[in-house]
């Protein structure tokens, strides 16, 4: 089966433009609008990777990439606008396993999933 990826993006359009790209790499997709939504399918499907936003609704992204390092070792992409470095060493030190700053080219996104 292939490899399913949870995509955490409130911008609709980046979400869409993500998902087009992972499918046509062989990747499965689920999508979440929001930080709790995005917890919800990760308990759920169990994705073998997320891309996670860290500007979303009902809880940011700081609080899923918590929960989620509490659940387990799931791989995490963080996808955000915020491009200080103290901003990557706080998502790595909380366990993100690499760290793109929007806006980005999704063909590295993709290019960094695999």
């Amino acid at each position: 089966m292939n490899p399913l990826a949870l995509i955490a993006e409130d911008e609709a359009a980046i979400a869409e433009i993500l998902d087009r790209y992972l499918v046509r790499e062989g990747f499965r997709t689920a999508r979440a609008q929001d930080g709790q939504v995005a917890l919800d399918l990760h308990a759920l499907l169990r994705p073998d990777i997320v891309l996670l936003d860290v500007m979303m609704p009902r809880l940011d992204g700081w609080a899923v990439l918590g929960e989620i390092r509490r659940r387990g070792a799931t791989p995490v992409v963080m996808m955000t606008a915020l491009d200080q470095d103290i901003d990557k060493l706080r998502g790595l030190s909380l366990g993100a396993d690499d760290y793109v700053v929007k806006p980005f080219h999704p063909v590295e996104v993709v290019a960094r999933v695999q």
